[in-house]
């Protein structure tokens, strides 16, 4: 991804690169709806794994459905794409369609990954991610060489998941067999288990999308090419602590499932944050020039003075989503609305005040600092609560979620 942004941000200009990198947002955040998806099946498979016969039945309807759910995504946003160009500014509504196209292409193959992850099939799994990463990313270094615009670009996400798809079929069919009928398991369970994983994953992604997309529709095509080049560069601080929830979820709920203490996860977690930030901060603050120009050329230098207050915000919203990951561990949910909130506040404090992009960070800033407030908040009660075993009753689990 860094060369896919190395490349077309020089080849693309002030004049185009605000609106790949808007698209290119919406397709990350398209990518981790999938992703939740993918985490959904991967879950339910694992647990039916000693069972054959259930398990290709399962296997089956998740492809499947997952497969007509990314049929009617597509249909959808082509169905929609003239308002979505034009809410964009995005003239060539051809970006939009490849878009559509990218977004029901990466919903089915969620299930297919969601499969191979369920069966422990890793390499295969990984392999998928692979293929859907060079053939993206050098078809869209190709086009761009060529001089081809926006739109290649964009196309060249949706046939980097295509060709994923056909590799992952493949990898599915040898995995495991496909049979195709009634599972026996009610919809309402699945919808249940995954309810708060999926709003706290979109709460987090929400926030890192929404003030791009805002800054997209409000600004020129410039300036929004000068903050995508600010939240590129960002980001950065973010994804330095991105595998932290790896670690960390696990780990918690091994802990409240033998009844220790789960909360011994969160000093060495807290301990990374904290270095791992500090080191990244230091260096935003200390040649801002020099890495933005590594980033994206000299031709965004106006991105210089904003980055390292935006690598402040998302330096509040990596250690988020790593105490979130905790908090899901211990089936803790009740930061969610909490969260959602502030997503809501982010978007009406930008479409209210966006006077100068200065404006738009300091909002960025604090929204985020009050949701990894708002995450941190009633973790030491859940602590204590929590000294016993956790209880796995998957039902009894639901009725938690729901209650909170």
């Amino acid at each position: 991804m860094f060369a896919f942004h190395f490349v077309l941000s020089r080849k693309l200009g002030l004049a185009h690169y605000g609106a790949l990198y808007t698209i290119i947002s919406i397709a990350t955040f398209i990518a981790v709806l999938g992703g939740i998806l993918t985490i959904v099946i991967a879950r339910l498979i694992a647990e039916h794994r000693r069972e054959p016969d259930r398990l290709s039945l399962l296997c089956g309807s998740s492809v499947k459905q997952s497969s007509y759910l990314g049929i009617a995504m597509c249909a959808l946003m082509l169905a929609l794409s003239v308002p979505i160009a034009q809410f964009l500014r995005v003239p060539d509504i051809a970006v939009v369609m490849f878009l559509a196209v990218f977004a029901g292409s990466q919903l089915a193959l969620a299930g297919l990954r969601g499969v191979l992850q369920g069966l422990q099939e890793f390499p295969r799994l990984a392999t998928s991610l692979i293929v859907e990463a060079f053939v993206r990313t050098g078809l869209a270094i190709i086009m761009a060489a060529f001089g081809f615009g926006i739109a290649a670009a964009v196309g060249a996400y949706a046939l980097g998941t295509i060709f994923a798809i056909g590799y992952a079929v493949v990898a599915v069919r040898r995995s495991t067999s496909l049979r195709f009928g009634e599972v026996g398991m009610a919809p309402a369970r699945v919808v249940r288990l995954s309810f708060g994983a999926a709003l706290s994953t979109l709460a987090i992604a929400g926030l890192g999308i929404v003030d791009v997309l805002l800054v997209r529709h409000y600004f020129s095509n410039a300036a929004s090419s000068i903050y995508g080049a600010v939240s590129l560069a960002g980001k950065m601080v973010y994804f330095s602590v991105g595998f932290l929830p790896t670690i960390v979820l696990p780990k918690a709920t091994a802990g409240a499932l033998s009844g220790d203490r789960p909360a011994r996860v969160l000093f060495p977690a807290s301990l990374i944050i904290l270095c791992m930030s500090f080191v990244s901060l230091a260096v935003f603050l200390l040649v801002p020039g020099p890495l933005v120009a590594a980033i994206v050329g000299h031709q965004y230098d106006s991105a210089v003075p904003y980055v390292f207050r935006y690598a402040v915000a998302m330096t509040f919203l990596g250690a988020s989503n790593a105490f979130v990951a905790y908090r899901l561990g211990v089936n803790d949910f009740s930061f969610i609305p909490a969260a959602l909130l502030f997503v809501v506040a982010e978007a009406i404090a930008i479409a209210f005040l966006h006077r100068t992009l200065d404006e738009v960070i300091t909002i960025v800033i604090v929204v985020n600092a009050a949701v990894l407030l708002a995450v941190l908040y009633g973790m030491g009660k859940r602590n204590a609560l929590s000294a016993g075993p956790l209880q796995t009753d998957p039902m009894l689990i639901a009725e938690e979620i729901q209650a909170h």
